[in-house]
């Protein structure tokens, strides 16, 4: 069977148009969840928002373990909300070589590694004057028990009620001042409904287009 050069034309435009509807469907479905991974395609503009914040221990307890009220960081379960990054930034006193296990971490008592071998811990500064250094752990990169990403586990902890605290581990360890910096992407105002009224759109046009072009083969 050949389709005649107006019949292709018609074809090709029919398809192009859909590849473009879903492509901006499927952009806003796919970072529509929180997960930790950074989205592999780019995030339509009109329905997403930057989102950040930055979350202060309410203690700080015996220079090592860092508290946080639950009711701070309850917004990790918003489903509307894509986490990308969340980085606990510290100052410790004395120089840090910025070594990967220099300062251990552990997460309401369990320790954390990098997932998959992944680097997740650096020196940002030293300050000779102040005799301190700023390090920072990237969060979504790492991992408790040696699988569980520690955003899913401090999740969990969050549903039963439980409060978080992060440790930062070594004998001489000083932690001065500290916070967790969060950012992402969130449903832009009045959008959700919109978002899914544009699948439905998308997908019958779908069904609309693969209907001629059976016809077209007949």
């Amino acid at each position: 069977m050949q389709i005649g050069k107006r019949s292709s034309k018609y074809v090709i435009l029919c398809l192009a148009s859909t590849a473009a509807l879903l492509a901006a469907c499927e952009s806003t479905e796919e970072a529509g969840s929180n997960s930790q991974e950074a989205p592999v395609v780019e995030l339509r503009r009109d329905c997403w928002e930057d989102f950040s914040r930055i979350i202060t221990p309410i203690d700080i307890n015996g220079g090592h373990h860092l508290y946080f009220e639950p009711s701070n960081i309850a917004f990790f379960a918003d489903p509307n909300l894509r986490i990308q990054s969340v980085l606990l930034n510290a100052t410790v006193h004395g120089k840090m070589k910025g070594n990967s296990f220099e300062i251990p971490l552990a997460v309401n008592g369990l320790q954390s590694s990098g997932r998959d071998g992944s680097s997740f811990y650096e020196l940002l500064q030293y300050s000779a004057g102040q005799d301190s250094s700023d390090v920072r752990f990237q969060i979504q990169k790492m991992v408790v028990n040696g699988a569980e990403p520690i955003l899913n586990f401090m999740l969990k902890v969050l549903g039963n009620s439980g409060s978080i605290k992060l440790s930062l581990q070594g004998k001489n360890l000083h932690v001065l001042s500290a916070n967790l910096e969060v950012s992402g992407y969130s449903h832009a105002s009045g959008t959700s409904a919109e978002n899914h009224s544009c699948c439905r759109r998308t997908r019958r046009f779908a069904d609309f287009f693969q209907y001629h072009l059976s016809f077209l083969r007949e």
